[in-house]
């Protein structure tokens, strides 16, 4: 009776995900999606256009690239807490069982708020963040999963459209030029395109202080990952291989130093360089 009931212990012992150092082969990652949001009180500009495609064009590629390699290590706290050390950066995260998910949201947001005893008044309220988010399903030294990535931006801009000389502020602080645009002339009378601008002396919004809403958020299909659990010997370190890194795809050739002699463009760039 006690093999019989040792066995089934035995085996799940053996099927028990690993921790400590894993190979991820991630997939190369594709061009981020984006869908943004302008409000604002401007008055007499525009909104840059998107470039629209030339229709008597046409064109066709295909493409595929090899995948990222790189080390990455986890540790098991207490209950179901873990952590990854993905190089110098570190996610924590949920080891239920087979099921690993490890999630981090970079994040900076803030004020600046300035105000003029003459009555003028500038503000910027700001939220950025960048998300990535690794799961796995994990039996034994293997498993599979995804990788997500994406990012957001939020802006919120407000000042005064008109304030006095003796403020000492000339132009507006808001960068309106990064989103409106407004029509003008040049020197021979012919129409231009110039960045919007808030100018002291000049009503260019139509209240008394301008304001500009801007938001975007972007986000990349998520990329397949297979995970491979590595023993480096009796005690290994994650130091050995913190660096360690195949990047994606094929390095693009430097061009050469040598200015007169023209050398050939071999051997490539250095593969490995730098943290993902």
């Amino acid at each position: 009776m006690r093999l019989f009931a040792a066995a089934p212990i035995a085996l799940l012992t053996a099927c028990a995900p690993e921790t400590g150092i894993w190979l991820l082969e991630i997939e190369a990652s594709t061009d981020s999606t984006c869908e943004s949001a302008l409000t604002h009180n401007f008055v007499n500009v525009i909104e840059p256009a998107e470039e629209e495609d030339d229709p008597n064009w046409s064109e066709e590629s295909t493409a595929s690239v090899s995948p990222t390699l790189r080390f990455v290590k986890v540790e098991m706290g207490g209950g179901t807490n873990c952590v990854l050390l993905w190089g110098n950066e570190v996610f924590p995260g949920t080891c239920d069982g087979s099921n690993w998910s490890f999630k981090w949201d970079l994040r900076e947001e803030g004020d600046t708020l300035q105000n003029h005893a003459l009555g003028y008044t500038y503000s910027h309220v700001y939220e950025y963040v960048e998300s990535t988010e690794l799961t796995l399903n994990v039996s034994g030294t293997t498993g599979s999963g995804s990788l997500s990535e994406g990012s957001s931006r939020k802006d919120v801009y407000s000042e005064s459209d008109m304030w006095a000389q003796a403020v000492g502020q000339a132009m507006g602080q808001m960068p309106a030029g990064t989103f409106l645009r407004k029509m003008g002339q040049d020197s021979e009378g012919n129409p231009i395109v110039s960045p919007a601008t808030n100018t002291r002396a000049d009503t260019e919004c139509a209240a008394s202080e301008c304001s500009i809403d801007y938001t975007e958020t972007c986000t990349a299909e998520s990329r397949t990952v297979v995970a491979t659990h590595y023993a480096f010997g009796d005690d290994p370190s994650y130091d050995d291989v913190r660096g360690s890194i195949q990047n994606p795809g094929v390095p693009t050739p430097q061009p050469s130093g040598n200015g007169g002699n023209g050398g050939g463009g071999n051997g490539g760039g250095e593969a490995g360089g730098g943290e993902n």
